[in-house]
């Protein structure tokens, strides 16, 4: 798969991409919204011709989609504006 939609997406909303972690390739960016939730998406490697785009709050709020290739750029535009709407929660 070619990296350049994700690439896009955080250049695009000012993201830091994150690829690599503990020698391992990896697509993922850290956030804290306006609510002060800190969350992290990611992008898993894709199986055949879909991918799993999640996201979550290092606590409970957590949302996975598991999507064909083809709508990875809406997806991850949806998973910008689902943790922008979390709240803190204990």
């Amino acid at each position: 798969m070619s990296y350049s939609i994700i690439n896009k997406w955080a250049e695009d909303n000012s993201l830091y991409l994150y690829k690599n972690y503990k020698d391992v390739e990896v697509r993922s960016i850290e956030g804290v919204n306006s609510k002060g939730v800190k969350y992290q998406i990611w992008v898993e490697e894709p199986q055949k011709a879909k991918v799993v785009v999640s996201a979550w709050d290092f606590k409970k709020q957590r949302k996975d989609w598991k999507i064909n290739i083809q709508n990875l750029a809406v997806t991850l535009e949806e998973a910008l504006q689902e943790v922008s709407q979390w709240e803190l929660k204990n």
